[in-house]
């Protein structure tokens, strides 16, 4: 009869847990595709859920609502936006802050847009300049916003086609405001008044010039009302970089 030999086995040390956006504090808002249930590929998507724990959905209604399209981003699902009138609104959600930092999973149908209709940004009025004048990217190739601020920046023309799946982040704090894509730095100015629209939208920007309409697709929105550090940045670009199979810095 054989008798294993007696061995002392360590056991393997856990797992740490996957890294949440709820880690990092001050999240306003967190939009997920795939937390929607019970759409059908093309269904219009009425509310999408605010997972932050804020209760801030965005909410659409009527034809002007963004269609859900399932198995597109590494099996996950996204919203689409037609570039013509699609868009959910949002409350105030930055009511009152003084900083504030955004993500969004995106791609574009076509960088840069043919039309200047179609040039819209995935976050639109969050920033406070009276006149929007928000692209992403204008036919110019050059991408334009005011987000968290009383005046609208010139970010530039990415090298990085924003046709293709990317991951675009802002931070917008007084006497700061950067832009990033793929967690590499885009552009950072010291001129920066904080200021926030008070109906911010997602898919569209209005204004005294446009509406300008988000033509393409959404897997992901996160916003703190904080101007997070740059390890609590890649933290989150990371964690999004990850999920999605995007390549990030």
């Amino acid at each position: 009869m054989f008798t294993p030999m007696h061995q002392n086995l360590c056991p393997l040390p856990a797992r740490p847990p996957a890294f949440t956006p709820h880690e990092v504090a001050g999240l306003k808002l967190w939009l997920k595709a795939d937390d929607l249930t019970g759409l059908a590929d093309g269904d219009p998507v009425s509310t999408w859920t605010d997972a932050s724990g804020g209760g801030n959905n965005a909410n659409g209604s009527g034809a002007a609502r963004p269609s859900y399209r399932t198995n597109v981003l590494a099996g996950a699902p996204v919203l689409r936006f037609d570039g013509a009138d699609d868009r959910l609104a949002l409350p105030n959600l930055l009511a009152g802050a003084s900083a504030a930092t955004a993500f969004f999973v995106a791609r574009l149908s076509l960088d840069p847009p043919s039309l200047a209709l179609r040039t819209g940004p995935p976050l639109g009025n969050f920033g406070n300049n009276g006149v929007v004048g928000d692209h992403y990217p204008f036919t110019d190739g050059v991408v334009y916003t005011d987000f968290g601020s009383n005046a609208r920046k010139t970010v530039g023309d990415p090298a990085a086609s924003l046709a293709s799946w990317h991951v675009g982040a802002f931070r917008s704090a007084a006497g700061d405001w950067r832009a990033w894509l793929n967690g590499a730095l885009l552009v950072s100015t010291a001129t920066n008044t904080v200021g926030f629209g008070a109906a911010p939208l997602v898919g569209r920007a209005e204004g005294t010039n446009g509406p300008y309409q988000f033509d393409g697709d959404l897997a992901e929105v996160i916003v703190y009302d904080a101007a997070l550090s740059d390890d609590d940045r890649q933290r989150v670009v990371r964690y999004l970089g990850g999920k999605y199979g995007i390549a990030v810095a």
